[in-house]
């Protein structure tokens, strides 16, 4: 990287930019998830030579950002139940502006809509390489799961019908390819992603980069062995759990379908009756729908909220198993960070899940709202701990191996230099 900041400045127009404060711009649809899961990257690229600027919505990790020497600034939110075109104008007039006054070496952003606005917006203001970060290609699919729990840009044509869907998944397609053609570098997540971009051609291959397990996971703050976390027994005493629950199923992460999740716990309840649900509470809180159909479960003792700020490693050893039914693609960090726990996932089957989960090795996939096959998954594992400790043992080393943060950071790193010098060249 340090070659690279070189030869940065041998190439730099006095006139535009100083020698030694290369920006590099970061646009992301949450700030929390940046710090989250690139905090240390980016402190990383500040100490090695570039001023890091970082765009997002103000939902809880600009403070942080800040504090560790980001110059910040908020954008509207760019995620919602429905669209919303004056959000979007309103982030890519901010992006405009910041990428005029701050040209950038390097521009990353993660999120269809983000990176699509960033490619507009750096066709007015100067960036050097443009990298994108997208895990969800379920749009490009000809079957897409989970029609209800489909994203905003999805929402339209699934409003419509079937019939109407090409009216928006192929203008979709030509604003990707279009994306794609102003792309330096394109992050994946999955070799299924990879394959469908390759069989649909939106991009050119070299410029693709999959990295498994997205931004990776941090094994030493997720691992059992560590004598800071509680033991199950104490974990489940200091969350207060009843002591009728024998087993405990934990939710965590995004919670897309409240009412399957309470059908299936009531399912299961019929079947072992000593199973109780631990969910994490979002920061947000949890919506209207997600009260509705939780609040049955609640008053029967048969499941329980836990604060957003909760230390997620004495979560993860309190349960048994985590449920995780999503239907939106991209790599889910919880899935993540329970396997590095030693806990296996019974998931839906999306790329995500399956860039993470091996079925029947590490974890179990189901097909996406069938409550019959997640349940049989369920009481399965509950009967039989010795199988949930095979399926642990064996995340915990599939994480170790493939999914280490550290590794995943190095990877992009490599990728940024990679470009930057093509681009150079």
């Amino acid at each position: 990287m340090n070659d690279l900041l070189e030869r940065l400045d041998a190439d730099a127009q006095p006139k535009k930019r100083v020698k030694g404060t290369w920006d590099a711009t970061f646009i992301d649809t949450s700030s929390a998830r940046l710090l989250r899961d690139w905090g240390p990257m980016l402190a990383r690229l500040s100490i090695e030579g570039f001023r890091v600027h970082v765009l997002a919505p103000d939902d809880g990790g600009l403070i942080s950002l800040e504090e560790q020497g980001c110059q910040v600034k908020a954008i509207p939110s760019l995620e919602s139940n429905l669209p919303n075109p004056a959000a979007w104008l309103g982030a890519l007039i901010i992006l405009q502006g910041h990428l005029f006054e701050h040209p950038s070496a390097l521009l990353h952003s993660r999120g269809l809509l983000a990176s699509l606005l960033a490619a507009v917006a750096s066709q007015r203001g100067e960036v050097l390489a443009h990298v994108a970060t997208i895990e969800d290609h379920r749009w490009l699919t000809e079957q897409p799961c989970g029609a209800r729990q489909a994203p905003s840009l999805d929402r339209l044509g699934f409003a419509l019908g079937e019939r109407a869907r090409p009216w928006v998944s192929e203008p979709l397609q030509v604003a990707w390819r279009w994306m794609a053609s102003q792309l330096d570098g394109y992050i994946v997540s999955s070799r299924k992603d990879l394959a469908l971009l390759q069989q649909l051609d939106l991009i050119e291959p070299r410029k693709i980069e999959v990295i498994p397990g997205g931004q990776g996971v941090e094994l030493t703050r997720f691992d059992p062995n560590n004598a800071l976390i509680p033991s199950r027994a104490d974990a489940r005493t200091q969350l207060e759990l009843p002591s009728s629950w024998r087993h405990v199923v934990g939710i965590a992460g995004m919670i897309e379908a409240p009412a399957e999740i309470a059908s299936i716990a009531r399912s299961l309840s019929q079947r072992i009756p000593s199973a109780g649900w631990l969910v994490a509470e979002p920061a947000g809180g949890l919506t209207s729908a997600q009260k509705r159909a939780f609040e049955p479960l609640l008053r029967q003792d048969r499941l329980r909220l836990v604060s957003p700020g909760l230390h997620m490693p004495r979560f993860y050893r309190a349960i048994d198993v985590l449920f995780a039914p999503r239907y939106r693609e991209g790599i889910s960090t919880s899935i993540l960070e329970v396997a590095s726990m030693k806990t296996p996932t019974i998931a839906y089957l999306t790329h995500g899940a399956e860039a993470i989960i091996e079925d029947r090795d590490s974890g179990i996939l189901v097909s996406p709202g069938d409550h019959v096959a997640a349940t049989d998954a369920l009481a399965e594992l509950l009967d039989h701990p010795t199988q949930i400790m095979t399926l642990g043992e064996r995340a915990r080393t599939r994480a170790r191996q493939t999914f280490g943060r550290e590794a995943s950071h190095e990877q992009v790193l490599r990728l940024f230099d990679r470009v930057l010098s093509r681009k150079l060249d």
